[in-house]
């Protein structure tokens, strides 16, 4: 990651936690317990060295893996992973993310107020990561984004027919994944956790018997697709 990485981790901080040094920089929670909101099942981390390496398992091992898999850390490039690192849910419903733009004139109203739960009524009433990036240039003389890409290397959202990259389980695996276990229809491979996809979850659960909730949570759900993927000889990544 370059220089101006830590600008990233700086507005996810203030996002995810309003600072908290002793909370998880996945999605604020605590970092003493294993985590229960999405990503779940992540930690605990204990020590001086808690919240380093909490970031570092939020950054390199928790969809979208920002730390390995962004390639263009201009200001547009930051922008972008950042909604990837909030999810695209805003994306598929065609509105500006307010975990990006809340508080500018991008950005009105609709929020998600709890994971798969979206109002449309609701106010993001915190700064967006835009804003926050902006305060940062205005503040410190010595932040210098690089210059944007002649050429675009990041992707355009939404992504259809993504393959799945080995060893991430992620949005794009699970659809794709749901896809080979039967999935009815079959879902968009995308990477958006959108209603189709929450939906195929659930009817996955409840045909497993598992806590129906639309969320695939690593405890339960993506254990047992990975079992039923092994158990019908398919592979666990294309």
């Amino acid at each position: 990651m370059p220089d101006e990485a830590w600008i990233f981790v700086a507005v996810v901080h203030m996002r995810e936690s309003s600072m908290d040094f002793t909370t998880h920089l996945g999605q604020g929670d605590p970092l003493n317990k294993k985590t229960t909101n999405i990503p779940a099942g992540r930690g605990p981390f204990f020590g001086a060295d808690a919240f380093e390496r909490g970031a570092v398992d939020a950054l390199v091992s928790c969809a979208p893996h920002a730390a390995m898999a962004n390639k263009d850390w201009s200001i547009s490039g930051m922008l972008t992973y950042l909604e990837r690192y909030n999810g695209l849910g805003y994306a598929s419903r065609g509105i500006p993310s307010p975990y990006v733009w809340a508080g500018t004139n991008q950005y009105t109203r609709g929020k998600y107020v709890a994971d798969g739960v979206f109002n449309r009524n609701v106010v993001d009433s915190q700064l967006g990561c835009a804003g926050l990036i902006l305060a940062i240039d205005a503040i410190d003389d010595d932040v210098n984004f690089i210059e944007t890409p002649v050429a675009p290397i990041q992707p355009v959202l939404p992504e259809p027919d993504k393959v799945p990259i080995a060893g991430m389980f992620d949005a794009v695996w699970l659809q794709w994944a749901l896809n080979q276990l039967g999935a009815v229809p079959q879902l968009r491979v995308d990477g958006i956790n959108g209603p189709s996809t929450r939906m195929a979850v659930r009817a996955f659960q409840k045909g497993h018997k598992l806590k129906v909730d639309g969320i695939a949570g690593t405890i339960e759900t993506i254990p047992t697709i990975k079992l039923d993927l092994k158990r019908l000889n398919k592979p666990l990544f294309p």
